[in-house]
């Protein structure tokens, strides 16, 4: 099946390339600077707001089109920030949904997400968002809204900025303050500030979203895509160059339980740590970014959640660290599904799972004329991991992308490396991302590796293709078709494959559709009626495994959402599955039937449930699955949510025991005001046979000057399972945290 490589002329493109029109694109509206003093209190008094630019809304759900009276929005900036103001009425404001107190948090309040794509290259846009009681969130959206990995919509990038807001008796009012050089404006040749921006509000107790110009219902992720913002022109706006320094300090100190030397019993082993660090961001030009780190902060703050895989393909976890989040979604290459990229940047400093320390590096992002540029180099230092020595480490990372055909469309190349003594790994890709015409979208990538001391026959044993074809649409026909091909031998270092050495065809068609209210009992509704997924190994072209989805998903004028969905699945497994020590699955081909039905009420309840259930064949015996995720906000200053997943396995004839994988996760999270706030979170996984505890404590002096307390603890269950008798607590860690951000 090699020959399938030709279709990488997927890269010389043949047609019609272009997009739909939209009426509203062909206007540029005009935005000036404000010559009043604008105090940030969410009160929008005459004197300051009267004279600057105001744009109107209308409704984008249920009733797609209607004029919105109940929307304002104001934008204005001076020589150092930008301005946002919005009113947003709703006279019944006893009904206002407004209870989080968090920053980046969101307990189903009401809100307002203002967007802008300041570079004006219709690819890149930021977002701020702020809810009724001033909690604020924002995030950076890349590759115009096209999911091309989990960094296209960064919500981990924190930007430097300021809003409040005010509740009366007509409704809820907002002010926001954007530092002019976080958002990186770029001249055109004539010196013009050319850009983009959209809005959009919420009330959550119609269920309703007003949205600002009149984005199309029917666009797949329509309110974050950068192409079809409304146009503007910032009349005597003057760029500022981006100037952020962030020292952090750290200190812990860590108590492990270990074997001691006559491996008869467990001993504590504590240690202590202090750690210094800096990350440096500077704009050289309004275009060129240079990201400076010294002993990178590896956000020790943030927990991964529990998981057990019952797939045969690698859990993928989302990078979280700050030094990585500057333009992540232009490091983006797709290799596949289940975010399989050419760079994953948590391989860097992250080995085995346990944290290697990172020296320092640098990163370049921006743009050189019509291109967009990357570069990435950073060192790890040695460090003794289970008494054993790992080398130090270098990891380096160059990309080039540009516009082809239109605003929508690009190709680039990137190569990563990475080496120490005695080994390295190269890779190399090319990319591509093509707007057809309208919604209809050509995602392809082909990628190289080599593996220093591996000998090389056949370019293809080391090679990856991946080919996507599929209408960005959420109503009316919905389609896909995928072709992934894996080599035995093709291995990113570098990068995430979440399944290799395969052949992967993909095709999915559907039908979505639309409704307003006197309708139907749905707003929306989705029928895939087929969605097949196939896998053939590379190497010896044996079959491996076909899942098939056909499902019904609905969503009420309430806000709850429905799902029905019944899957088919054949497997052929080569070696023994091992889901835990006494739940496995032994080689033989097998053929599953499952149904799957879940309910989730509307985020805006008070008192919320998620429950859904999986139940059929699994292998040579059966499958149960119950999952539950309750959400209780018993106020503005205690929230309480929970997930419970309970797998029933019972393997019949693999001589494996039946028996119940649980992994469970309860968070209490409380807020005493918009500065300090704390979570509680416990942790069981049952394969792991542990319990996790972590409470975290955060004071956020402003954007960028947080106070951290971090408390984790592990503790084993079936302590007898091993000899000696596993410890109670089998480690705990304290952490410190204190960082500052200066800007200008």
């Amino acid at each position: 099946m090699k020959p399938l490589f030709i279709l990488a002329i997927v890269f010389i493109p043949i047609g019609c390339f272009g997009q739909d029109s939209l009426a509203y694109l062909d206007k540029r509206f005009t935005i000036h600077p404000t010559h009043q003093s604008i105090l940030i209190d969410g009160i929008l008094t005459p004197a300051e707001w009267d004279d600057v630019a105001e744009f109107n809304y209308i409704q984008f759900r249920p009733n797609w089109g209607a004029p919105d009276s109940l929307t304002q929005l104001f934008v204005t900036f001076d020589d150092r920030y930008l301005y946002v103001g919005a009113k947003c009425y709703f006279p019944e404001n006893e009904e206002i949904v407004a209870r989080n107190l968090q920053r980046d948090g969101w307990m189903g309040d009401d809100w307002f997400t203002f967007h802008i794509d300041s570079y004006g290259d219709k690819q890149n846009a930021f977002v701020f968002s702020i809810y009724p009681l001033s909690s604020r969130y924002d995030m950076a959206v890349s590759n115009d809204g096209i999911e091309l990995g989990n960094s296209t919509f960064n919500d981990a990038y924190d930007l430097v900025w300021d809003g409040k807001t005010t509740i009366t008796a007509e409704g809820w009012f907002l002010e926001m303050k954007i530092p002019l050089s976080n958002l990186r404006f770029q001249p055109t040749e004539d010196g013009k500030i050319i850009s983009a921006i959209s809005s959009a509000r919420t009330i959550l107790a119609r269920n309703e979203l007003y949205v600002f110009p009149a984005l199309p219902q029917e666009v797949q992720s329509a309110i974050m895509r950068p192409s079809i913002k409304q146009p503007v022109k910032f009349e005597g706006l003057t760029p500022k160059k981006q100037l952020l320094i962030t020292p952090y300090l750290l200190g812990g100190w860590e108590n492990r339980s270990v074997l001691n030397q006559q491996e008869d019993a467990y001993q504590r082993d504590g240690t202590t740590t202090g750690e210094v660090g800096l990350d440096v961001r500077y704009a050289l030009t309004p275009k060129l970014t240079l990201d400076l780190t010294y002993n990178t902060d590896f956000s020790q703050v943030e927990v991964d959640d529990q998981v057990v895989n019952l797939d045969r393909a690698s859990i993928f976890f989302p990078e979280r660290r700050r030094f990585f989040q500057e333009q992540a979604g232009l490091y983006e290459v797709k290799l596949g599904s289940n975010n399989s990229q050419l760079f994953y940047s948590r391989n860097i400093g992250i080995t085995d799972g346990q944290l290697t320390p990172i020296t320092g590096g640098g990163r370049l992002n921006g743009k050189l004329g019509d291109w967009d540029v990357g570069g990435l180099y950073m060192r790890t230092r040695v460090t003794e991991l289970e008494d054993e020595s790992v080398p130090g480490e270098n990891f380096s990372v160059a990309r080039l992308r540009r516009k082809v055909f239109n605003d929508r469309s690009f190709v680039g190349i990137m190569g990563t490396s990475r080496f120490r003594d005695g080994y390295g790994n190269h890779t190399m890709g090319v990319d591509g991302l093509v707007n057809l015409e309208k919604d209809l979208y050509l995602v392809s990538s082909l990628a190289y590796s080599h593996d220093t001391g591996q000998p090389t026959h056949d370019l293809l044993d080391n090679t990856l293709f991946y080919g996507e074809l599929s209408n960005r649409v959420e109503a009316g026909w919905i389609y896909e078709l995928r072709y992934n091909y894996a080599a035995p031998d093709f291995n990113p270092g570098l990068g995430f494959v979440a399944r290799g050495n395969v052949h992967n065809p993909y095709f999915l068609i559907g039908r979505g559709k639309f409704k307003e209210r006197g309708e139907g009992r749905f707003q929306y509704e989705n029928w895939t009626f087929l969605s097949s997924d196939h896998y053939w190994g590379a190497d010896d072209g044996a079959f491996e495994s076909w899942v098939n989805y056909s499902s019904w998903t609905g969503t009420n004028f309430l806000g709850d959402n429905f799902e029905v969905t019944h899957v088919r699945e054949l497997q052929a497994l080569q070696d023994t599955l091992f889901i835990s020590d006494a739940l496995y699955a032994l080689p033989g081909t097998y053929f599953h039937q499952r149904g799957f039905l879940r309910f989730t009420q509307a985020r805006q309840k008070r008192f919320r449930h998620s429950i859904s259930t999986h139940f059929g064949n699994f292998y040579d015996g059966g499958r149960f699955t119950l999952t539950y995720a309750p959400r209780f906000n018993i106020n503005k200053h205690l929230n309480i949510t929970g997930r419970w997943r309970a797998d029933y396995l019972d393997f019949r004839k693999a001589g494996s025991t039946k028996g119940w994988v649980h992994v469970a996760r309860v968070t209490l999270e409380t807020a005493a005001d918009l500065h300090l706030s704390g979570s509680f979170t416990f942790q069981y996984n049952s394969v792991s046979r542990t319990l996790f505890n972590n409470a975290r404590i955060r004071y956020n002096f402003r954007d960028g000057h947080d106070l951290f307390l971090v408390y984790n603890e592990t503790y084993n269950t079936e302590r007898e399972r091993e000899d000696p008798i596993l410890p109670l607590s089998a480690q705990q860690t304290i952490v410190l945290k204190y960082l500052y951000t200066f800007y200008k």
